[in-house]
C-alpha cells in the first residue's frame, strides 16, 4: 500500500519520533526525494516520547531490539489502539499487548 493510500485510508495516523528518524534515514540513504518523507511527517501527528517511555520499554524488553519496544511503549503511552507496520517479528512479539495491521 503507497504511503498516499495509507494517509487518505486512515483519517489520522500518529508516528513516533522513531518512524520519522527511520523514515528520513532511508530516504537519504536511498536518495529518494526527500519531499516524500516530509510529506509522511507533516501529515502525521507525531506522539511524543520520554523518560516514562523508556521505562515502559525496558518492562517489555527481552534483550532484542530495543528501538522495537519503545515504538510499542510509545503507542501504549499515547493510547494507540491499533500499530500500523511492515515488521512481522514486531507484530508477533507484541501483539499481547498492542494490536497490528501488518502491510
Amino acid at each position: 500500500m503507497e504511503i498516499q493510500n495509507i494517509l487518505t485510508f486512515f483519517k489520522q495516523i500518529y508516528i513516533t519520533p522513531i518512524t520519522v528518524g527511520i523514515v528520513f534515514y532511508y530516504a537519504e540513504k536511498e536518495k529518494l526525494d526527500m519531499q516524500i518523507a516530509e510529506s509522511l511527517a507533516g501529515s502525521c501527528y507525531i506522539l511524543t516520547m520520554s523518560e516514562s517511555t523508556y521505562k515502559l520499554a525496558s518492562k517489555i524488553y527481552n534483550q532484542k531490539d530495543l528501538e522495537d519496544a519503545m515504538q510499542v511503549a510509545c503507542a501504549k503511552e499515547n493510547n494507540v489502539q491499533t500499530v500500523l507496520t511492515l515488521d512481522k517479528a514486531m507484530a508477533n512479539k507484541y501483539k499481547e499487548i498492542i494490536n497490528f495491521i501488518l502491510l
